[in-house]
């Protein structure tokens, strides 16, 4: 629609010194976008993995606190087998919203 008016007013228009100006708005909006994805996909995978890497911090601790983990009877490799499986899941969750 945005290339229509600018060919409208192109060849409507008696002055041709501004069809570079008309015809930039149209290459500006084609531009942008993709460059502003970029920085915004970048920050929210960073906030993503950071939230994932506190999550796995904090159970690493927990399990491996010497009064005993989350669970009784369960292996401390196990524990944190589990506990980085659910972090997993969390970032999964994270990069969906």
């Amino acid at each position: 629609m945005l290339i229509g008016v600018v060919i409208d007013q192109a060849v409507a228009g008696r002055d041709a010194g501004r069809l570079p100006l008309r015809l930039a708005v149209p290459a500006v909006m084609h531009v942008c976008p993709p460059w502003s994805f970029r920085p915004g996909a970048r920050s929210g995978e960073r906030a993503a993995e950071e939230a994932a890497h506190t999550l796995r911090l904090a159970m690493v601790r927990r399990v491996l606190d010497p009064r005993g983990g989350a669970k009784a009877g369960l292996h401390p490799c196990e524990l944190a087998n589990v506990a980085t499986e659910d972090a997993k899941r969390v970032d999964a969750v994270n990069m969906a919203r």
